[in-house]
């Protein structure tokens, strides 16, 4: 079938929901096509699959036969790699994992690595006090020991944030200063603002003590990450209490905005248009992404006038705009970039892997595995 499809409104979010690989939901009612039928805007056409797994078939000779397996363990992954199960891993594996198959150099396995237009961040929620406060969030990110969880933690598998855009958008991407470790600075912001420490030394303000829940999945990286964010919190006079929930619960209260503090990630997205999903005011939950509640009007008339705008230099000037005003009102905490990591038998060549971890270097590669 030819299909045409007509958008409401501008956005280069458009072309790319056509990319390779894309999974396309049908209509149930519509019981005379077959998900085989279905060819899309890429190359292959979906095969077998299940639960499990999904084979894609390729329409022309030269392309290779791509079987995708879920494996839910990354030991079970990283075993599989060595042995030779499996020619390619492109799922995320946490830096301990990495650093141990590259310092075991078992499997004859090849790393290929680039930065990423990946963004990992917290998610505060601007309807909770005392985070509704500029003067806490402020704080907040200056407690935060970014540099030392990359290096320690990350194993340099990561670069600093400044913003959703890592310097993969060569277009958005401009110099914000990073808030660094620095409790004193905190401290005297605090201050300022009201808040004092009570005798077991947490801060409070008229009275009020000082309590977050940080909400987690029980993912092991994740847990890890979040103890070692809540232990230096907790060092420096702000309460936190860790809530570990099973995926499908945290996704739902993440989802709804049921949260003080969570550590999210934002994948895929290839333009500035993401900011409008991620912080307008029209973009709350079920309908966008703006969990944390971010309000501001003067972001909004930016988004909406670059929704508009044809002109695409003054489109990205706009899209700039919303993104200072933002980081002013520290609308997310800026974490930092993972590197996009692939595994691959050595018998896999040609690889360039792209920043937002599409599958299109699946095109590319060659394989020589046996």
């Amino acid at each position: 079938f030819d299909i045409e499809l007509i958008y409401k409104n501008f956005s280069l979010e458009n072309l790319s929901n056509l990319a390779l690989l894309k999974i396309v939901k049908i209509n149930e009612s519509i019981a005379d096509v077959s998900l085989k039928d279905i060819i899309g805007a890429g190359s292959y056409r979906l095969g077998a699959h299940s639960v499990l797994g999904v084979r894609l078939e390729p329409r022309q000779k030269e392309l290779p036969l791509l079987d995708f397996k879920v494996v839910k363990d990354e030991t079970t992954l990283a075993l599989k790699l060595i042995n030779g199960e499996i020619d390619l891993s492109i799922a995320n594996i946490s830096p301990r994992k990495l650093n141990w198959l590259k310092e075991s150099k078992k499997g004859g396995l090849a790393f290929w690595e680039t930065p990423s237009a990946t963004y990992r961040y917290i998610g505060i929620n601007h309807r909770h006090w005392p985070l509704s406060e500029l003067s806490f969030r402020k704080a907040l990110a200056l407690l935060i020991p970014r540099l030392d969880i990359i290096k320690y933690k990350l194993r340099d598998t990561g670069v600093l944030a400044n913003s959703l855009f890592s310097k993969a958008f060569a277009d958005m991407y401009q110099y914000y200063p990073i808030d660094t470790y620095d409790p004193e600075k905190a401290q005297l912001i605090l201050k300022s603002a009201g808040f004092s420490k009570n005798s077991a030394g947490y801060f409070q303000k008229e009275g009020k003590l000082v309590e977050l829940d940080w909400k987690v999945s029980s993912n092991k990286a994740s847990l890890e990450l979040v103890n070692t964010m809540v232990d230096f919190l907790k060092k420096n006079g702000v309460k936190v209490n860790i809530t570990t929930q099973e995926w499908g619960t945290f996704m739902r209260n993440f989802k709804q905005g049921n949260y003080d503090l969570v550590i999210g990630r934002w994948i895929g997205f290839t333009d500035a248009s993401m900011l409008k999903y991620v912080f307008h005011s029209k973009s709350l939950p079920p309908k966008g992404g703006n969990r944390g509640h971010f309000i501001n009007s003067e972001f909004d008339r930016f988004i909406d006038r670059a929704t508009s705008e044809v002109n695409s230099n003054r489109r990205i000037n706009y899209y700039k705009e919303a993104v200072k005003i933002a980081n002013k009102q520290y609308a997310y905490l800026h974490l930092w970039h993972p590197h996009i990591i692939w595994i691959t038998r050595n018998c896999i060549k040609n690889l360039t892997l792209e920043p937002n971890g599409s599958f299109y270097p699946l095109k590319k590669l060659k394989n020589d595995c046996k």
